[in-house]
């Protein structure tokens, strides 16, 4: 319904002839724009994450060899990496090979996106 008013010039206003039809009126926008597409995204990003975690393959770290060392010149950096490489106490799981990294990205990226989806959308 078109509505005059004073400070605003004309407004298109909806009338419902009672009460429950307005909550009933929200509660469907409130779940058509928001919690449906925040089902949605997440459970599409929950098919995604346990897709990843299966398919993908439980990596090592590449082995430096003799065969290598004369190819890929040492810089100070690399003989400390190399040195903390072959140290197993001193890395995380994910550099030992138990998650690869990519995977952690990944998983920390989809729980990312999800929160904010339902930050930014929530009311």
């Amino acid at each position: 319904k078109l509505k005059e008013i004073e400070q605003y010039g004309n407004q298109c206003w909806i009338e419902f002839p009672g009460q429950w039809h307005w909550k009933l009126y929200m509660t469907l926008v409130a779940f058509s724009l928001f919690v449906i597409p925040a089902i949605c995204i997440a459970s599409c990003y929950f098919v995604i994450v346990i897709t990843i975690w299966k398919k993908g393959k439980v990596m090592q770290p590449p082995t430096v060899t003799q065969s290598l060392l004369p190819r890929v010149p040492l810089t100070e950096a690399r003989r400390r990496k190399i040195a903390l490489d072959n140290d197993p106490d001193c890395r995380r799981a994910s550099s030992r090979g138990l998650i690869p990294k990519a995977k952690v990205k990944t998983i920390k990226m989809t729980f990312v996106i999800v929160f904010v989806f339902i930050l930014c959308w929530s009311p």
